[in-house]
């Protein structure tokens, strides 16, 4: 349910999946730039076993004057759809348009300064049980529909990845990206992951021991000062 300037809108999800939104709300319309969408589950299903997270767009525009069956969504560039609802005033039936096709995409981060207001860049990690798949990082340009990879190899797994500024940074991509990739073996080293998030090319690895195992975690946080 979204409220705004007087208006209390529902908005209905058509289709099997469950949305997870990033809002950016735009004077007299809401824009809703989905960074996932989790199928058949909830996030920690989905993270563990189903592994089909995937990066899509959701676009919903707000009016007074709609009118049902007109889709409220005039971005050009994108077959995502808000249709009013025959009969009411304040249901929108929504579609999302997947950026990627099926392509995985879990964990999603931008650079948090782009936080609210719209962004160009995310950056996700590809976790999952197909064995034809490599587990991999990546960068998607949401503007020009490209993907970036870094491909780890099929002895690690790869964590969350956090973007971190540049301390001049004059770009919206300009800074490293960090991720743990950690081994699954009792033979390799797990090691933190530094890249160019401009190039989204390897800068440098810090590894620990092949002995100290390390856990999965996620939903962490890079801090540039000390409180």
């Amino acid at each position: 349910r979204l409220k705004r300037n007087g208006l209390n809108t529902n908005v209905v999800n058509n289709g099997p999946e469950i949305p997870c939104y990033h809002c950016v709300a735009h004077a007299m319309s809401f824009v809703l730039h989905v960074t996932c969408s989790l199928c058949h589950g909830f996030f920690m299903s989905c993270l563990l076993h189903v592994m089909c997270a995937s990066c899509a767009l959701h676009l919903m525009s707000a009016s007074c004057h709609a009118k049902e069956g007109e889709n409220l969504v005039t971005l050009p560039g994108t077959t995502a759809t808000a249709v009013l609802r025959a009969g009411t005033k304040n249901v929108l039936d929504v579609t999302y348009d997947k950026m990627f096709g099926d392509t995985a995409f879990e964990l999603p981060r931008i650079n948090y300064a782009f936080n609210g207001q719209k962004y160009r860049y995310a950056y996700g990690s590809v976790l999952t049980q197909d064995s034809n798949l490599y587990p991999q990082l990546m960068k998607v340009d949401v503007q020009e529909r490209q993907m970036y990879e870094w491909k780890c190899e099929e002895t690690h797994v790869v964590g969350e990845p956090v973007f971190i500024a540049a301390p001049e940074a004059k770009k919206e991509d300009d800074g490293v990206v960090l991720c743990p990739i950690l081994a699954n073996t009792t033979k390799d080293s797990s090691f933190l992951l530094v890249l160019d998030a401009s190039s989204f090319t390897e800068i440098a690895k810090a590894s620990t021991p092949a002995d100290l195992k390390m856990n999965v975690t996620f939903h962490g946080i890079f801090v540039n000062k000390v409180f």
